[in-house]
């Protein structure tokens, strides 16, 4: 993290934690009467690097796998997905892992007149649902057609094709049109100098619960649970 990011962090974590963002009026009119409205911005993510000789060595197991289960008899091909798998969980033991999730709160206020324009849109959930689905399944079918002769290699390879381009599109997509809430959270200066120097920052209306432990020390209630900040 650089120091201008360093910074950035600091002071809206500073403002948050004393109550004085997002401030007591809502945002989109100014009215007083305004409830307050949960966000978090993942400014960083830890990163899983594994190293560049493990990297070639598991690309090459994963094409053996692929020529296993079309051309080799049964055998073979448990033979292959089980060496596969095994590769697969030799290589999370030499992962290294950098850095570590920052989530902060950036909460905003709204009328319930305003309200709807900080829901989170649904799509690009759904489309990374739909991605995840369809590249288990793709795996899957291939899997039961390769080693359990059943099903049609054309039903596993259509999944994949198809959560590839659902990917792709997402990627797209959430280059060319940023979210509305990271828009919403731009109109507040200090949330915007936020996210300007952390320009890939995620913007959420809740916490997974992969992320709850990204959560600082000061949003949390005694249990674990985050507390309202303003």
């Amino acid at each position: 993290m650089t120091a201008e990011q360093s910074q950035a962090v600091q002071n809206v974590s500073e403002l948050v934690r004393k109550g004085q963002l997002p401030g007591k009026k809502c945002l989109g009119c100014q009215g007083e009467d305004s409830e307050l409205i949960p966000m978090y911005a993942l400014c960083e993510r830890r990163k899983s690097r594994m190293p560049t000789k493990e990297r070639k060595k598991q690309v090459f197991y994963t094409l053996l796998m692929i020529v296993g289960l079309l051309f080799f008899g049964p055998i073979g091909q448990i033979a292959v997905v089980a060496l596969f798998l095994f590769r697969i969980a030799r290589s999370k033991g030499l992962t290294v892992v950098e850095g570590k999730d920052l989530l902060l709160p950036v909460p905003l206020r709204f009328c319930d007149s305003c309200r709807e324009n900080a829901k989170e849109g649904g799509g690009r959930e759904f489309a990374t649902f739909a991605y995840q689905f369809l590249y288990a399944v793709g795996i899957g079918a291939l899997f039961a057609w390769g080693v359990l002769h059943k099903l049609d290699w054309k039903w596993g390879v259509s999944c994949l094709v198809a959560a590839m381009i659902i990917n792709g599109l997402v990627r797209w997509s959430r280059r060319k049109s940023p979210d509305g809430n990271r828009a919403l959270l731009e109109s507040v200066s200090e949330y915007g100098e936020l996210l300007t120097v952390f320009r890939k920052a995620e913007i959420w209306s809740t916490v997974p619960p992969a992320l709850e432990d990204a959560v600082p020390e000061w949003a949390r209630g005694k249990e674990g649970e985050k507390v309202e900040t303003a």
